[in-house]
């Protein structure tokens, strides 16, 4: 078995020597951290500790647990990785429309925002909730604040 660290000093390219990213992916489910044990069986290395060592996925797919299309890197080459592979950081709305696809994306934003507007305008209140108690009028904060919405 061959020590994490003695692995590290390899270079990268000698570390992704074992990657066939000509197979499919085998999504499993879970996250990366659960796959380190099956890479760390598969490659015969102990297990890393800390965060100086990355499991990174060469099929740019979380989910994956392909023994073939994870490496250990570093915290760099993973970054550089995904910059590489998305062009840059992604933002929420960009993670949403890859991984969900546009149109559920919008669908899934809608309704985000539906429910949102619903709540500001007291629309639906969960069921024990009783606006208004003993007949006292809104604040004035919530009067503005309801105007700012509705403008």
């Amino acid at each position: 078995m061959q020590d994490i660290d003695e692995h590290m000093q390899l270079s990268q390219v000698e570390r992704q020597s074992h990657l066939a990213l000509d197979e499919d992916c085998v999504e499993r489910g879970g996250k990366s951290f659960y796959f380190r044990g099956l890479l760390a069986y598969y490659l015969d290395t102990t297990l890393p500790s800390g965060k100086r060592v990355h499991l990174c996925h060469a099929c740019h797919n979380p989910r994956c647990s392909n023994p073939r299309h994870l490496y250990w890197g570093t915290p760099k080459e993973n970054c550089q990785d995904r910059i590489d592979y998305h062009g840059g950081e992604m933002n929420v709305w960009e993670r949403m429309v890859a991984k969900y696809g546009l149109e559920q994306a919008r669908l899934m934003q809608a309704k985000k925002t539906s429910k949102r507007d619903s709540r500001w305008r007291g629309e639906r209140r969960p069921s024990g909730v009783v606006a208004n108690i003993g007949g006292s009028q809104p604040s004035a904060e919530s009067s503005i604040l309801s105007w700012a919405i509705d403008k």
